[in-house]
């Protein structure tokens, strides 16, 4: 037994784990996520009403397609000011 114990040691890291912050984070990012897909929900069906594709919308916002692309997949959410943006091009409430 001890030399069992004695050898697990070897295989051990010199650093702490950081298992439980790690879990903590991927929890809280759980709700941004959520609200995230919400806010892109929202937006592509607004899109779909109006007959907006991407393109069209990202120049009225006068962004690229590809800084349009992750808040309509739903990975991030918009900074304030390009909801407020969002909310004008597309006449909705985010």
């Amino acid at each position: 037994m001890y030399e069992t114990a004695e050898r697990l040691k070897e295989f051990a890291s010199p650093t702490p784990s950081r298992w439980r912050e790690n879990s903590e984070a991927r929890i809280a990012n759980q709700d941004t996520r959520r609200k995230a897909r919400k806010v892109a929900m929202r937006m592509l069906n607004a899109m779909e009403s109006k007959g907006i594709n991407e393109v069209a919308l990202s120049t009225l916002l006068g962004i690229t397609c590809a800084e349009l692309m992750p808040i309509l997949k739903g990975h991030e959410l918009p900074s304030a000011c390009m909801a407020q943006a969002i909310e004008t091009a597309l006449n909705i409430s985010l």
